[in-house]
Formats: C-alpha cells, sequence, structure tokens
C-alpha cells in the first residue's frame, strides 16, 4: 500500500464503524471517489484490513465489510446492528438487480444526446473482418453507432458501479466487461472509427488505451437512473451513503457539452499525434 492510503486509514474503518457493515465494492468506490485512492489500491487495502483483522466479513454475506466488535461470541451480528445491517443489504440487492435495466436507460439517453447533436445513430453489431477475426470474436457490438460528415464514432456506455476502468493494458487477467472493451476499441481502431467510453469513472490512466487506440472517453461521475427508480437513487445516496447517483431525463449538461465538441477534440487530439510522429 502506498503511504497516500496510510493518511486515510482512520477515515476508511470509521465509515465501517459508522454504517455497522458496507459493501465491497460500496467501501472501494468511496475510498476511491471521496479520499481519491487509486482504483487498484482500494482492492489491496480492503486486503490489508482483513488480513490485519481490522474488519471481517460479515456471516453469509462474504461481499460485505463489518469489524470484528460489531460480532458476538459465535460469529453473528450483534443485536444491536443487525437491522441496520438488513436494511443496507436490501437496498444495496435491489440496485444490483436493476444494474442492467440501468444500463438500457444510459444507452438509450446516449444516443438521443448524439442524434440532438446531428449524428446518424444507431446500436449496431459488426462482423469481424481480418485482423482479429482469427481470435474467434465473431461479433462486435457498438451501443452507439453514431456518423456525421467524415466522422464515425463506435460509442460504448456503460453505467455500472462495479468497474472504474483504468488502462486494460495494465490488467494481467481482464474480466468480461474489460475483454468485451478490449475487442470493441480494437475493431473500432482498425476499422477508421473513433472508439469511445463513457462511463461513471474512468481513471486517468484510461489515456495510455485512448492513444493507443485513437480514442476519446468521458467520464460522467454519475451513475444515471431513471425517474421510475427515483426512491431506490434516494435510498442509495442516503442508506449506503454513495452519492454519486442521480435521477435524470437527459444526459447531464457536462456530458451533451462534451458530445457537442467530439469534432473539435477529436481534431486536436490527432494533430497533436501527427506533430509528435513527424518529431519522432
Amino acid at each position: 500500500m502506498s503511504r497516500d492510503w496510510r493518511h486515510r486509514f482512520e477515515s476508511v474503518i470509521g465509515w465501517i464503524m459508522k454504517d455497522c457493515a458496507i459493501a465491497v465494492r460500496v467501501l472501494r468506490l468511496r475510498s476511491h471517489l471521496y479520499l481519491n485512492i487509486p482504483w487498484v489500491e482500494t482492492a489491496n487495502m480492503v486486503q490489508y484490513l482483513k488480513f490485519n483483522h481490522l474488519v471481517c466479513g460479515v456471516p453469509d454475506s462474504k461481499s460485505w465489510l463489518t469489524i470484528p466488535e460489531y460480532l458476538d461470541s459465535g460469529g453473528q451480528l450483534i443485536d444491536g446492528v443487525k437491522d441496520e445491517f438488513k436494511a443496507r443489504k436490501m437496498v444495496y440487492d435491489e440496485w444490483n438487480e436493476k444494474s442492467q435495466s440501468l444500463g438500457i436507460y444510459a444507452e438509450e439517453l446516449v444516443r438521443r444526446a448524439f442524434a440532438d447533436s446531428g449524428y446518424s445513430v444507431r446500436k449496431a453489431i459488426f462482423e469481424v473482418f481480418h485482423g482479429i477475426e482469427d481470435r474467434g470474436i465473431g461479433q462486435v457490438e457498438i451501443d452507439a453507432y453514431c456518423v456525421k460528415d467524415t466522422l464515425r464514432l463506435g460509442v460504448q456506455v456503460k453505467n455500472g458501479t462495479s468497474e472504474v476502468f483504468i488502462d486494460p493494458n495494465k490488467i494481467r487477467r481482464p474480466t468480461e466487461i474489460y475483454s468485451e472493451l478490449i475487442r470493441q476499441f480494437d475493431y473500432c481502431s482498425r476499422n477508421a472509427i473513433v472508439p469511445i467510453l463513457i462511463s461513471p469513472f474512468i481513471e486517468g490512466s484510461f489515456y495510455c488505451f485512448d492513444d493507443q487506440h485513437r480514442g476519446l472517453h468521458c467520464q460522467t461521475f454519475l451513475q444515471l437512473f431513471n425517474p421510475e427508480n427515483e426512491t431506490l437513487c434516494k435510498q442509495i445516496r442516503e442508506i449506503l451513503k454513495f452519492g454519486n447517483v442521480r435521477v435524470v431525463t437527459e444526459l447531464p449538461p457536462n456530458v451533451t457539452r462534451w458530445i457537442d465538441n467530439i469534432p473539435n477534440m477529436y481534431n486536436r487530439r490527432e494533430e497533436l499525434r501527427r506533430n509528435r510522429v513527424y518529431r519522432d
């Protein structure tokens, strides 16, 4: 662990003491977003806390953490925190159950925003051509294939909170979500399509992956909820103490401005790239 994490030790433990129990994913997200701990390091942090018996798993709910003081002699949660844990777990479970529908909702908002910005937009599935077909991929799905003038964009929309995206090249064993993203960026960059990732949380190291594939990314800092899930969104903020969720009927203004500015961003990036190649 870095010295930077050790300076925040008391804050992390304090969260767990105050909440009685906290989901590992929520602890990692809050540590990353509110304490500026690098995403990969948050996993090491959790392992350190468990190894040193500063935290422990909640019985029968290993994706949750508590502190040893909140367990009785039989290893079960003490009476004073059982009800609080149940309330938090109910919200967390519903949050997980809604993840797929929230992803679909965000895709719809993104396609609408690109259409409003003057693009021809559709969800697309492309057959894989030479270059990567020998890997047995077969097809590549693009959430929003956008065309305007000579610009073609392959936009991937992620609206979950299971990952803070880092440079995939730094991951020795990519998860399925990363493997899919690598396939999509690879396909787009080989076929004159600008690959784009729009997601709540993306670390700075992702710029290296962008540069490799001549792509772009937009970090929204929010998981987007439809109005039908307003109660759940409020519970996530108030009960799970995770504030980076928002009920919206359209993309936040900062994201639509980013979309409107894509041609300028891409042209500037390409000019810098050409100058770099020329100097080399």
